[in-house]
């Protein structure tokens, strides 16, 4: 072989082995799935280096064992967890490579002989230490079953599979650790709106049985009084003043407590609490707010039918007073096994994407609380509107049945 041919030959190689490890690179970026990438480093480690053999074991964080995670070439399934301190004795924590001639004389034959290593026949043996923040997570393996000696090639490959394998790894405990941080938001948003929601309940209750019943009792002895007292005329426009104070201060609690949590959703459910909401801003507000609702039998989830609930308040509250709407349409649902509740209105609309900014005629608080009830559900939400086009709001959650009375039987009481 003249020089000439054997330099394309070493070009081709390389390139060879640069488009493989793109390739990689590639695969990585794209599957967030552990197992699956190991896989694919396993897999092309080999075929760069046609070793026989091939694994990665890792460490189990905070503990004292290492599992092979996955290997390939061999017909024998090796142990899944043995003690740390062997590879430890073996290798010495070497940060660097460490390259073994001859397994049989490295280790005692019955540790060989009930090891991987002996199942599978393997002699020359190398260790790719898998290392993160300064400390050894695993090691990739190869192995041959004959005496092999490691060329500069193979060990500058398996080195970087090896830094792959670290960076693998990395981004996976980061995906993890914001994947369970996005768990326990949202189960801290969850939490947060239950108790919002109790804590509406009951302020409702108090206001409704408590402040209710004392301005109905001060009214009742201002009437005796007025009845039985000897009243001149500006006695008794005062007197008349204090009453029409006080009914006003009745329909203000009233308001108040049908806001905070009206009565008629825990007592009847979702499909009479959106009827008389719907008929409620018609007379507060003089507009059309047509109710149609179909395939819902019987009440929901208590947390299905409050989130959609506070979620047609919430777009009514928006269509009327800041989308000035004339006609809102509110649709609910049954599909299947999926609800559905529709909010349509012909107001001036807006741009969802600027309205999360300040200033907004909308209520971008609004619609992050509309999201976060929503995501609570599992569910979907969708809004489309324009500049003078109108609005229209759809919520698909699923379709659970809840108790007959509508509460919730983790509430007290």
């Amino acid at each position: 072989m003249t020089e000439r041919k054997r330099l394309e030959g070493e070009q081709a190689a390389w390139f060879w082995e640069q488009e493989v490890l793109g390739s990689i690179d590639r695969q990585l970026a794209s599957v967030v799935d552990l197992p699956r990438l190991l896989e694919i480093i396993v897999l092309h480690a080999r075929s760069l280096t046609r070793a026989d053999w091939i694994g990665i074991l890792l460490y189990q964080r905070g503990s004292k064992r290492a599992q092979w995670k996955v290997i390939h070439g061999g017909g024998q399934k090796p142990d899944d967890v043995f003690h740390k301190e062997y590879v430890s004795d073996l290798l010495k924590e070497s940060l660097d490579p460490v390259f073994i001639p001859d397994m049989r004389e490295a280790v005692a034959q019955s540790v060989y002989q009930n090891s991987v290593f002996g199942q599978e026949g393997l002699l020359s043996v190398g260790w790719f230490p898998i290392e993160l923040e300064g400390k050894i997570r695993g090691y990739l393996v190869a192995g041959y079953r004959k005496s092999h000696g490691f060329s500069s090639r193979e060990i500058r490959l398996l080195g970087s599979l090896a830094e792959k394998t670290a960076l693998t790894l990395s981004n996976t405990y980061l995906y993890e650790n914001l994947r369970r941080h996005q768990e326990e938001l949202e189960f801290l948003s969850s939490a947060r709106i239950q108790a919002q929601e109790e804590e509406r309940r009951r302020i409702a209750t108090e206001l409704h049985d408590g402040l209710g019943q004392i301005l109905t009792a001060i009214k009742f002895n201002f009437e005796i009084l007025e009845d039985t007292l000897p009243l001149k005329d500006d006695e008794a426009r005062r007197f008349d003043n204090a009453k029409k104070l006080i009914e006003h201060a009745m329909r203000e609690a009233r308001d108040i407590s049908y806001n905070l949590r009206p009565s008629i959703l825990d007592d009847f459910g979702l499909v009479s609490a959106l009827s008389y909401l719907a008929e409620h801003m018609c007379k507060e507000y003089h507009r059309e707010v047509v109710f149609r609702t179909h395939g819902i039998d019987g009440r929901l989830e208590p947390q299905t039918e409050t989130a959609l609930y506070r979620i047609a308040q919430e777009a009514l509250t928006n269509a009327i007073k800041h989308g000035q709407a004339a006609h809102v349409d509110i649709q609910l649902v049954g599909i299947e096994k999926v609800v559905r509740m529709i909010v349509e209105d012909d107001g001036v609309g807006f741009d969802p994407v600027a309205v999360s900014g300040r200033g907004s005629a909308y209520s971008g608080i609004g619609l992050v609380s509309m999201r976060e009830r929503v995501r609570s559900l599992l569910g979907n939400l969708d809004i489309e509107s324009h500049p003078g086009k109108g609005t229209t709001i759809v919520v698909e959650v699923p379709l659970t049945t809840g108790e007959q009375d509508g509460k919730d039987p983790n509430t007290a009481g």
